[in-house]
């Protein structure tokens, strides 16, 4: 063997590229590669099979109690491991040997144990916290909570990445919590996203110097309840905090964020913020936040209290405070869904603290999005149209120009941004966007199906008017829109439209376009307006089946 070979650093190089079967072999093959061989081969776990392969052959039956000798193997290779990533695309159950079998099968003799049995009886043996303390990055992901049992009580001393979501099958005394409760120092933590969890993270939040964190609660469709907590202030502490995703309440503003003695997150590059649980609720009608475009508070008598004296402070802020906070951070991704039934005014006055409170010349991506509850339930009586009228969105996007390096924008907080054909507006648009590259105008709300036919609703797009628009993008190559509606459809179309860089274009939804003249002019304006984007040939192969007749 090479000299070279000899050396840890020159074995590791080379391990590092070859497969896990390559790996095994190398293990099994000579001494001198063994450790490191093994250190690849269990530096990153996709399940706990490997876990399981360490024991006994018939550790699962019950009459077969682990001793501390069992466990040699598996006391030797799980420090090794380094990344544990549990995701699956279809949801990751229990291993085989534990999923549920017919009573009938079971006698005194052969009972096979219950996954938490075997976890708590090894832990009995060995805990967790010294087999997994070095542990790197943890990443779940589409798995049933009772899989990640063996996890409770392991070491967060070393841990950089925690990322915990779509939890299935969730018990009542929550795995996940048991998890996190036992995780007590994380020196080294950069990384944070947990859903659902917020009063249970602060003492992971505490010692951690965060770069990434998202606290983001999901809301149930049918039994809607908003999660009123305050936002922590030690979040608002991380200076080194570089990406932050994060649902604001109507509850946000806490006297620890008042008595902050400076401005906070100036290293903060992406922010994604959800205003969709900030509707404001009632309050005394003396309060002085009460109003008519109030973020925080409205009265009973509104319009007509206009006349009191408000001497009442309820001591709620609306979002534009938390922008005001912000020191002045440069970003590259800016984030904000509102309400559906957010105003155009409230819509405004965030797009204003915006663009005052952070600075934008290296901004590379731009969402506007609306949702919340009542847009995704199918079964909700009362959906809401957009309040936000198609001037209000022009102008809270002219507030952010120019957008030098901005490459993807996305309109979805309110429809019809360009009702209006308006060249010379058009091109002032265009002119600070010099670099889009992506462009999508599709309301969050621009299908809606109440059931039972008692209403079908579309979004109307202007074919013209986006091919208008696009055309004065240099760099437009990916343009995404709501709903066309064959009956706007231009008779001629205008050849200095052509918007020749777009690639893809993609329309969600057609309405009126059955009729054969319609159809005509639909193929005949995207051959025109977008010849390179093939949608024309596409629809034309599939028009038996891809319009709808509706309105």
């Amino acid at each position: 063997m090479h000299p070279s070979l000899h050396l840890d650093d020159i074995q590791r190089l080379v391990f590092e590229s070859l497969e896990p079967r390559d790996l095994a072999r190398l293990a099994q093959t000579c001494k001198v590669f063994f450790h490191i061989a093994t250190d690849e081969l269990w530096k990153t776990i996709n399940s706990f099979s490997p876990f399981l392969s360490c024991l006994p052959q018939d550790f699962q039956y019950c009459y077969r109690k682990l001793q501390v000798e069992d466990l040699h193997r598996y006391v030797f290779y799980l420090p090794k491991i380094r990344n544990l990533f549990l995701e699956s695309r279809a949801a990751m159950l229990l291993p085989p040997p534990f999923q549920s079998k017919p009573k009938n099968r079971m006698t005194k003799h052969n009972r096979e144990k219950k996954w938490e049995e075997l976890w708590e009886e090894i832990a009995k043996l060995r805990p967790i916290s010294e087999l997994l303390s070095n542990l790197r990055r943890l990443r779940i992901s589409n798995v049933e909570e009772r899989l990640l049992v063996p996890l409770i009580g392991i070491s967060g001393s070393n841990l950089t990445q925690i990322h915990i979501d779509f939890i299935r099958s969730r018990q009542t005394q929550s795995v996940v919590l048991k998890v996190l409760d036992g995780i007590k120092y994380t020196p080294k933590l950069e990384s944070l996203f947990v859903r659902d969890q917020r009063a249970h993270l602060l003492d992971l939040i505490r010692p951690a110097p965060l770069k990434h964190l998202r606290l983001d609660p999901r809301i149930r469709c049918y039994e809607p309840q908003y999660n009123q907590s305050p936002l922590p202030h030690e979040i608002l502490q991380k200076s080194a905090l570089q990406t932050l995703t994060l649902r604001l309440t109507r509850e946000w503003y806490t006297p620890e964020i008042k008595a902050l003695n400076s401005k906070y997150l100036p290293a903060l590059e992406k922010l994604l913020l959800n205003l969709t649980e900030f509707e404001p609720r009632q309050c005394v009608e003396s309060c002085v936040n009460t109003a008519a475009n109030s973020w925080t508070c409205k009265g009973d008598k509104l319009p007509y209290s206009s006349s009191l004296h408000r001497a009442t402070n309820c001591g709620r802020r609306s979002p534009t405070v938390f922008f005001k906070g912000l020191d002045n951070p440069e970003l590259s991704l800016l984030y904000i869904k509102f309400p559906t039934t957010v105003t155009g005014r409230k819509f405004l006055d965030v797009m204003s603290a915006a663009s005052d409170s952070c600075r934008l010349g290296k901004l590379t991506e731009l969402v506007l999005a609306g949702g919340g509850w009542f847009p995704h339930c199918w079964e909700c009586v009362h959906q809401p149209f957009s309040q936000i009228p198609p001037a209000d969105l022009r102008t809270g996007l002219n507030m952010l120009l120019p957008l030098h390096q901005l490459r993807i924008l996305q309109l979805r907080v309110a429809p019809n941004f360009l009702d209006i054909l308006d060249l010379k507006l058009y091109r002032s648009i265009a002119a600070g966007l010099p670099a889009l590259e992506e462009l999508t105008l599709r309301y969050a709300d621009f299908y809606v199906f109440r059931g039972y036919g008692q209403e079908i609703r579309y979004e109307r797009v202007f074919l013209h008017h986006i091919a208008a628009f696009c055309s004065m993008l240099p760099n437009i190559k990916d343009v995404r829109v709501g709903g066309i509606d064959g009956l706007t459809l231009e008779e001629r179309p205008r050849k200095e439209w052509a918007c020749v860089g777009v690639e893809s274009l993609r329309i969600s939804h057609y309405t009126n376009i059955t009729q054969p003249e319609n159809l005509r002019l639909l193929l005949l304006s995207l051959e025109l307006y977008f010849p390179n984007s093939g949608l024309d040939e596409y629809l034309l192969s599939r028009r038996e089946y891809t319009f709808n007749s509706e309105n």
